[in-house]
């Protein structure tokens, strides 16, 4: 799987192959010729995630089935929260990558945890699935270092050069897992939860159909404007 982050346009922004409105009035985007079959084709990155137990979850957030999956390549354990039955096609996916201060926390420098708890809540109304991804803290270099990286950004340096500086790249987020356990779980297509087009590339390179992003829109706060502006400016996310 290609890195993500590596590359960006001229003007900064990550590039992508379709119209920012078009994505953002939920046009289809699919896997097309280049992709490869991910349940056919020998996983990306891993020997094929290990499913454990399947529970029932209540909880205040809403009422789930919980599976847990562990890589036999990075140790990672991953949990996978469903309402309803399982969809082979177009049924909503969130790819939601761990962030210890935003998600349990309620940090308001990022807005992971609004993403959250808004993609739950789609769940609740429409049904689907949320990957949780673990190893993911800091896009993917770490609690520790993402401290470090708040401290650079407090002296001015915004989210992505903190972790350039600090010897990383923009993004080290690795999707394999994810798309393991979607072949695992029998889903070809989905309706992608995300303002992250990376995201949806990372599932089209393992040969997930997206059929569709549906954009979380998160209001912004004093404590993560430039972070949010950044993203929207630099990496491409859909944040109009």
């Amino acid at each position: 799987m290609r890195p993500l982050g590596a590359q960006v346009d001229d003007d900064g922004r990550a590039p992508h192959d379709m119209n920012d409105e078009a994505v953002r009035e939920g046009a289809e985007v699919t896997a097309g010729e280049m992709a490869v079959n991910h349940c056919e084709k020998i996983p990306l990155g891993t020997q094929g995630a290990t499913e454990w137990e399947v529970v029932h979850l209540p909880s205040s957030l809403g009422d789930f089935q919980a599976r847990a999956f562990r890589s036999p390549v990075t140790g990672s354990e991953h949990l996978v929260l469903s309402v309803g039955p399982l969809q082979e096609r177009g049924g909503l996916l969130r790819v939601h990558s761990e962030c210890l201060t935003g998600d349990v926390f309620q940090s308001l420098r990022c807005d992971c945890g609004p993403q959250l708890q808004g993609a739950l809540d789609l769940l609740k109304d429409e049904g689907g699935i949320v990957i949780y991804m673990r190893g993911h803290e800091g896009r993917g270099i770490g609690l520790v270092e993402k401290l470090r990286a708040y401290a650079l950004q407090e002296a001015g340096v915004d989210t992505i050069d903190a972790n350039l500086r600090l010897g990383h790249a923009e993004d080290e987020r690795d999707y394999a897992d994810a798309i393991d356990i979607l072949c695992l779980l029998g889903v070809k297509s989905v309706r992608l939860i995300t303002n992250n087009p990376q995201k949806r590339d990372a599932l089209v390179a393992g040969g997930v159909e997206v059929e569709a992003l549906v954009p979380l829109r998160i209001a912004a706060n004093p404590h993560n404007e430039r972070y949010l502006e950044t993203k929207r400016k630099r990496m491409g996310h859909y944040l109009e």
